[in-house]
């Protein structure tokens, strides 16, 4: 048994990606016996309050950072914890913490670090320029404190920022996909309810979107997805969206969609809960994720679908393309030809989307679940052990 923490930017009940993978791998450590605790900043004490009613195998401490700006948050106090585990392992990029552990490292040298990097940190403007700052001095002293470096791809990898970290010492970068939960999402008949509640012909092919609407997720797309139904209803033919998920861009894009005159054929969902969502990706016929940028690195909400039954377009960026050109289709990233093409073909590709629908959920069973995930992670951690201990004899 481990004493292990994991340190993430942020944790459910936000609906980030990142949380989202910490969640369920304390969950899959906890199951297997190990004493997991999350440490992650309190950036609402109402979230505190909503966490302790969920079922988790590990103990979440909220600490109040010392500074925080939306979801960027410096935490100082944390040491102690640290200084009684095992296993400390950082979800990056978490500039807040990272010198931190980076320190802790150094004190506990025969210590396991282990830090899973999940996507290059892009933006524009004087924060494109503090994420360029950080990647230049403190990302490389980071990757060489850790001792096993985690990614969801090794494709994602080499095409990223961190592509010479990993090409000087392959030796500690381990590829570890991420997972689904297949009890959770499982393929289903909730159609006709789903578009009956939000005003959608279940005629016109339906189109599932998934993802936050606020700044932090810029990158998603959802203006090139607007902008492809709107083509295509230019040349009369019809596609429909239905948009889960919510945030400060949200209205906006509701205006885009008035002004693009395809409000029609949209419908704003909002925040929809955990246990609802799997309804949400039943409802499409496919489940779309036009992200931009590498600030997509893999999309957990694509194998959300797939489990759930239906069938994937998303961009060719990598990482997110292996799962795309398993389970749909890839599109070019900003192209809206590329996108509306990809769209057109739901409806003049029918034997092509039928096979991709009756082929997604088993190509999750076999590679995708979380307990597969914690099981490996599991054995990442022990093999390290074992190796320090023969080392020594």
């Amino acid at each position: 048994m481990k004493r292990i923490a994991h340190i993430v930017s942020t944790f459910p009940p936000y609906g980030g990606g990142m949380g989202n993978v910490a969640y369920h791998m304390v969950s899959e450590l906890g199951k297997q016996g190990n004493t997991v605790q999350v440490i992650t900043p309190d950036y609402d004490k109402q979230q505190s309050d909503d966490v302790k009613q969920q079922t988790l195998d590990a103990e979440v401490k909220r600490v109040t950072p010392k500074f925080q700006f939306g979801n960027a948050a410096v935490l100082t106090n944390i040491n102690k914890q640290l200084d009684d585990c095992d296993v400390v392992h950082l979800h990056f990029p978490f500039y807040g913490a990272s010198n931190i552990v980076r320190r802790w490292k150094k004190r506990n040298p025969k210590k396991l670090l282990v830090i899973t990097y999940h996507m290059d940190s892009i933006s524009v403007g004087w924060k494109g320029i503090i994420f360029d700052l950080y990647a230049k001095w403190f990302t490389p002293k980071i990757f060489a404190s850790a001792d096993i470096i985690t990614v969801s791809s090794i494709d994602y990898i080499l095409n990223s920022k961190a592509k010479e970290y990993f090409l000087k010492d392959k030796s500690k970068w381990v590829e570890l996909p991420f997972g689904v939960d297949i009890e959770r999402f499982v393929p289903g008949d909730a159609k006709k309810e789903i578009l009956q509640k939000h005003g959608l012909d279940q005629n016109i092919p339906t189109c599932t979107f998934v993802g936050g609407m606020d700044s932090a997720h810029y990158f998603k797309g959802v203006d090139v997805f607007l902008d492809a139904i709107a083509m295509l209803k230019s040349m009369n033919i019809l596609v429909q969206g239905l948009m889960v998920g919510s945030g400060n861009l949200q209205n906006l894009f509701k205006a885009k969609a008035k002004k693009l005159e395809i409000d029609k054929l949209i419908s704003f969902a909002g925040f929809v809960p955990d246990d609802k969502l799997c309804d949400y990706y039943q409802a499409g016929d496919v489940s779309v994720l036009p992200s931009i940028n590498q600030g997509e690195a893999f999309g957990i909400v694509l194998l959300e679908s797939m489990a759930s039954g239906t069938p994937i377009i998303a961009s060719n960026l990598p990482g997110v393309r292996v799962l795309a050109q398993k389970g749909g289709k890839t599109v070019q990233p900003k192209s809206v030809i590329s996108l509306a093409s990809a769209l057109k073909s739901i409806s003049q590709q029918k034997k092509f989307w039928k096979n991709k629908k009756q082929e997604v959920r088993n190509i999750v069973e076999k590679e995708y679940t979380w307990d597969i995930v914690g099981a490996s992670l599991e054995k990442i951690y022990s093999d390290w052990f074992l190796n320090e201990k023969n080392n020594k004899n």
